[in-house]
C-alpha cells in the first residue's frame, strides 16, 4: 500500500492535525528539556550517580508500570456507548488505594530487596524517594484519560510542559548547588507533583464517592494484558540495567544508562510524537482496516524520517559526541552507543505495532509477543553478551533481539491488517538511504580528508549532514511534501 499524505477525507484529519502539532510541542518541549537536562547533569556528575539512579529504577519501574495497571489504555480504547461515569470513579478510587498497598510494600520489601541484591546500603532510602511518584500518579490518571479521549491534546502539552520546565531548571540549580544524586531524583518525582494541581485545574472531572466491582472488572478484563505488554516492555528495556548492575558495577550502569537515554529514550520520545495522537484515533478506526493500515505505515515513515538521520548521526560520530559533550570519562560507551543507535533504527521498521492490537482489541497478542521475547531471546542475549563482553555485549544483545521482535510483530501485522514487507520497504527506503547517504558522505570525507576535529568543527558537520539529509528528502518527497502541507493548512 503506498503510504502517500492524501490524507483520507473524513473527521480524524483534523484530531490528527491538533494531535501530532501538540504532541510535537510537548516533546519538544518536555521530553527534550528533559533529556537536555540529563546530559547538562552528566556533565556536572560522575557516572556512578546516574548508575545509581538506573539500579533503583529498575524495580521502581516495574512498580510504576504495575500502578498504572493498564487502566489508561483501557478507558481511552473502549467506544463512547460502553463508557459510563462509574468507571471512571471505580478506577479512580481502585488506584488510589492500589496505589497506596504498592508503596507499603516498597518499604518493606522491595527497597530492602534493591540494596541486598546489589549489595549497596544507599539504594534502600533511594528506591523509597524514587518510588514517591507511585502516590502521585494516580491523581491525575483519570484527567489525563478525560483530555486523551477528548482529544485534547494542546492542554496536556501545557501541562507537562510547565511542570518539566520548572522541575527541570530546578534540578540544574540544585546540582550546581552541590545535591549530587538527589537532583536527579528531584526531577523524576518533582514533575509528576507539580503535574497533578495543572491537571486538576484544567479538567472539570471530579471524582465521586462511588464504586463498582462490576465497573472494575469490566476495564480490568482489557487491561491485564495491556498491562502485561507494559510489564514485559519494561523488563525488556531494564534487563541490561539489571544484568551490568548485578554483574559489573554502578559504573558500568551510569556509561549504560546514559548512551541507551539518547537512543532508546530518545526513539521512544519522539515516536510519542505521532502515537499518542494515533492510539485515539486508532482505536475510533478500529473497525476500519484500510484506514488502520494506511495510517500505520503513514505513522512508520514520519517517525523514519525524524529519526534515522539523527541516530545515524549518533551512530557514525559516538566517540566525538561523547569526548565534546559530556566529557572524557564517558568515551568508553562510545561503541556501545554505535549498536543502541543502529538498534533504534531497526525498530523503526515494526514501529507502532502495540498500538495498533490495542486499538484492535488483541492486547493479548502483544503481550505473548513481548513476553517471548525477553524470556527467551533478550534474557538469554543479554546475559552471555554482558558476561563475556560488558556494556558493548548489551548493546549488541539488544540489536539482535530488536531485530528478531520487529520481524515477528511485522507478521502479526500482515495478519491482521494486512501490512506486508513490501510494504514496510516502500514506507522506510526514502528515510533509511537519504539518512545513510547525507551523514555517511560526511563521515567518509571527515575520515579521508584531513579537516580539523573540536567542538565547533563537529557541529558543523552535523549541520552539513543534516542540510545535505533535507535536500535529498526534499528531492525525493517534494509533491508528497507539498501535500502534506497543504492539507494541514486547511
Amino acid at each position: 500500500m503506498d503510504s502517500s499524505v492524501d490524507l483520507p477525507k473524513n473527521n480524524y484529519k483534523k484530531s490528527i492535525k491538533s494531535g501530532v502539532v501538540w504532541n510535537t510541542f510537548m516533546v519538544l518541549i518536555n521530553q527534550g528539556s528533559g533529556i537536555l537536562v540529563k546530559l547538562i547533569l552528566a556533565r556536572m556528575l560522575v557516572p556512578e550517580y546516574f548508575g545509581l539512579v538506573g539500579m533503583a529504577v529498575v524495580f521502581t519501574g516495574l512498580f510504576k508500570v504495575i500502578n498504572e495497571s493498564g487502566m489508561k489504555s483501557a478507558l481511552i480504547q473502549r467506544k463512547e456507548l460502553d463508557l459510563k461515569p462509574i468507571h471512571f470513579d471505580s478506577v479512580f478510587w481502585f488506584s488510589i488505594v492500589f496505589s497506596s498497598f504498592l508503596f507499603l510494600l516498597v518499604i518493606t520489601i522491595l527497597a530492602p530487596f534493591t540494596a541486598w541484591f546489589y549489595e549497596e546500603p544507599f539504594l534502600y532510602i533511594l528506591t523509597i524517594c524514587l518510588s514517591i511518584s507511585l502516590l502521585i500518579n494516580p491523581l491525575n490518571l483519570i484527567h489525563r484519560v478525560k483530555l486523551s479521549r477528548d482529544l485534547n491534546f494542546k492542554k496536556i502539552a501545557v501541562i507537562t510542559t510547565t511542570a518539566t520546565v520548572i522541575v527541570s531548571s530546578s534540578s540544574i540549580i540544585l546540582a550546581f548547588l552541590g545535591a549530587g544524586i538527589w537532583s536527579i531524583v528531584f526531577q523524576s518525582i518533582g514533575i509528576p507533583l507539580l503535574t497533578v494541581p495543572l491537571m486538576w485545574r484544567a479538567t472539570k472531572w471530579r471524582p465521586r464517592l462511588k464504586f463498582s466491582w462490576i465497573a472494575l472488572s469490566s476495564i480490568f478484563s482489557f487491561s491485564i494484558y495491556t498491562m502485561g505488554t507494559s510489564i514485559v516492555n519494561f523488563l525488556r528495556n531494564n534487563l541490561d540495567y539489571l544484568l551490568i548492575g548485578k554483574m559489573l558495577s554502578a559504573y558500568f550502569v551510569g556509561l549504560y544508562a546514559i548512551v541507551f537515554m539518547v537512543t532508546e529514550t530518545t526513539r521512544t520520545k519522539v515516536y510519542s510524537i505521532i502515537n499518542q495522537a494515533m492510539f485515539p484515533i486508532y482505536s475510533r478506526m478500529q473497525d476500519d482496516l484500510n484506514s488502520l493500515k494506511y495510517f500505520y505505515l503513514l505513522t512508520m515513515k514520519y517517525n523514519a524520517l525524524i529519526t534515522f538521520p539523527f541516530f545515524m548521526v549518533l551512530a557514525f560520530f559516538s566517540e566525538h559526541l561523547l569526548f565534546y559533550f559530556l566529557g572524557a570519562e564517558w568515551v568508553e560507551a562510545s561503541f556501545a552507543l554505535t549498536i543502541l543507535a543502529l538498534a533504534s533504527i531497526v525498530f523503526g521498521f515494526a514501529s507502532t505495532p502495540g498500538e495498533i492490537l490495542k486499538a484492535i482489541g488483541k492486547p493479548k497478542v502483544s503481550f505473548k509477543v513481548m513476553l517471548y521475547n525477553t524470556l527467551f531471546i533478550a534474557l538469554p542475549l543479554l546475559y552471555i553478551g554482558i558476561k563475556y563482553f560488558g556494556i558493548n555485549g548489551a548493546a549488541i544483545a539488544t540489536l539482535i533481539h530488536f531485530a528478531i521482535s520487529r520481524l515477528i510483530f511485522q507478521m502479526y501485522m500482515y495478519k491482521y491488517i494486512n501490512v506486508s514487507i513490501v510494504d514496510v520497504i516502500r514506507s522506510l527506503n526514502i528515510p533509511l538511504l537519504g539518512s545513510l547517504l547525507s551523514v555517511g558522505v560526511i563521515y567518509l570525507f571527515i575520515v579521508y580528508v584531513s579537516v580539523p576535529m573540536n567542538f565547533v568543527f563537529l557541529l558543523i558537520y552535523i549541520l552539513l549532514a543534516m542540510l545535505l539529509y533535507v535536500l535529498i528528502i526534499y528531492i525525493a518527497m517534494k509533491d508528497e511534501l507539498v501535500k502534506l502541507i497543504k492539507s494541514f493548512k486547511k
